[in-house]
């Protein structure tokens, strides 16, 4: 087996895997680019170990004295995270832990692709055929995976007097050649590229990598590229993608504020209760004032790659005599915030638990006794119970350090193993909530997309 310890410049030990540097690819890798080679080079020319931190995904070349096997006479010692004091590092610990159990069950590692750990073995193929009007993952040549918009080259065109020859030139090959290139919007850079097809390293978005490319990956400098990206991207999709309220360079002219779907992607059923069939996505150039009550038209958002026709948007307007609008009260938060709470059951200790049922994420105050069906952390085990709201806590209450410090105190005197089972509920419900909690500060996008795609849902295609 590959997978070991290996001691950080902190003394840590921390789960890695190990590469066999005969074998490790030596160009850039699938998903981490050239993140390796910096260490891969050292490791080579010092005859150390290179070694792939876990829930970080960086590497580093380290002596031999400072790796040891995975089942090495250490491993509980090392399994134990309690001189871990920063927050963050101690959420990539458990994220790594959780990452080598996956890796003994299932041989996959996280952000490798087996033609990175055995350069002999084909790379994984990027989707191809990707729609105008997706958004992406881009892959970038020195920073972390960023968002990016594919355009339709036919809604641009270059502005005479500015746009350089080069910018020409590549608008016309996009337009030429639509099945040879694609023309990619960068959020994080706010420019336009030509892109062959056969060369475009793109993943969809939502993808199965896409909650761990929300944290930064590759991990480097402190990535406030990434979050300018995503704030970009938010702006742009609260425009209901209105393409003319990208930034793009000033060599541009977008001639089309909103992407058309072809007709044989068009919902009968929403086109006989449109009320303006002879809608127009293509605006004047000099006028590109948009009714605030507009909508835009349906517009797709993943690629045929994925199966699913989710379609953006909606071709409706409204009526000619529009009705006051109400307002509505803000969306009250969950009581029980991601589902994570304490849970008291009658002759036993507060316990971290998920709540698997999120229509009870948000009780009435005077809500009677409710069955739930809650995960015990630490035990791993399901089961339906009874509870009060007075048995159960939100896991952020203001009660929370003290429900701990109890918790500890009465096993204080109990054996280790539970005491042990304590600490990896506690670490695992931490961890939970904080992966969470970092993946919903980018989730008014996700919310934004799923809501507009809940009505209007398109076959396979």
């Amino acid at each position: 087996m590959d997978l070991g310890w290996a001691r950080r410049p902190n003394h840590l030990w921390w789960p890695v895997y190990i590469c066999q540097t005969k074998m490790f690819r030596k160009e850039d890798l699938h998903y981490l680019q050239n993140e390796h080679k910096s260490a891969m080079e050292v490791a080579v020319k010092s005859k150390s170990v290179l070694v792939y931190y876990l829930g970080q995904y960086t590497f580093a070349s380290r002596t031999k004295g400072d790796v040891k096997q995975w089942a090495c006479p250490e491993h509980n010692t090392f399994s134990g995270h309690e001189t871990i004091t920063d927050a963050e590092m101690l959420l990539q610990f458990t994220t790594a832990m959780t990452e080598a159990k996956v890796y003994v069950d299932t041989g996959i590692l996280p952000f490798l692709a087996p033609s990175d750990v055995n350069q002999a073995l084909k790379p994984p193929a990027w989707p191809q055929d990707i729609a105008p009007g997706t958004i992406t993952w881009l892959k970038h040549a020195t920073k972390s995976w960023t968002p990016a918009y594919v355009l339709d080259p036919t809604h641009l065109s270059a502005k005479r007097g500015v746009a350089s020859s080069h910018v020409k030139d590549q608008l016309r090959l996009a337009k030429k050649n639509p099945h040879k290139y694609y023309l990619v919007y960068k959020f994080g850079e706010c420019n336009i590229m030509l892109w062959k097809r056969e060369n475009a390293k793109m993943l969809l978005w939502g993808g199965p990598e896409h909650s761990k490319l929300l944290l930064g990956i590759p991990r480097r400098e402190s990535n406030t590229f990434l979050a300018t990206a995503m704030q970009r991207l938010e702006s742009f999709l609260a425009a209901k993608q209105n393409q003319k309220k990208l930034a793009v360079n000033n060599a541009y002219t977008v001639k089309v504020s909103w992407l058309r779907l072809p007709s044989s992607q068009i919902d009968p059923n929403q086109i006989q209760d449109n009320d303006d069939d002879d809608v127009s996505t293509e605006d004047e150039a000099e006028n590109d004032t948009m009714a605030s009550s507009e909508a835009p038209p349906a517009m797709i958002i993943y690629s045929k790659k994925t199966h699913l026709a989710t379609v953006m948007g909606t071709s409706k307007r409204p009526a000619i005599s529009p009705q006051p609008k109400t307002s509505l009260p803000p969306p009250v938060p969950p009581l029980f915030r991601n589902g994570v709470a304490w849970a008291h059951v009658r002759g036993q200790l507060w316990w971290p638990v998920y709540i698997c049922n999120p229509h009870l994420w948000s009780p009435q105050p005077d809500s009677p006794t409710l069955t739930y069906d809650v995960y015990s952390f630490g035990y791993h085990t399901m089961r339906s119970r009874a509870f009060t709201l007075a048995q159960l806590r939100p896991w952020k209450c203001p009660e929370a350090p003290r429900l701990r410090e109890t918790i500890f105190t009465a096993l204080d005197q109990s054996k280790v193993s539970d005491q042990e089972t304590l600490g990896n509920a506690l670490v695992e419900a931490d961890n939970y909530y904080v992966e969470y909690e970092q993946i919903q500060s980018y989730s008014n996008l996700d919310i934004n997309i799923k809501r507009i795609n809940r009505n209007n849902k398109r076959g396979v295609f």
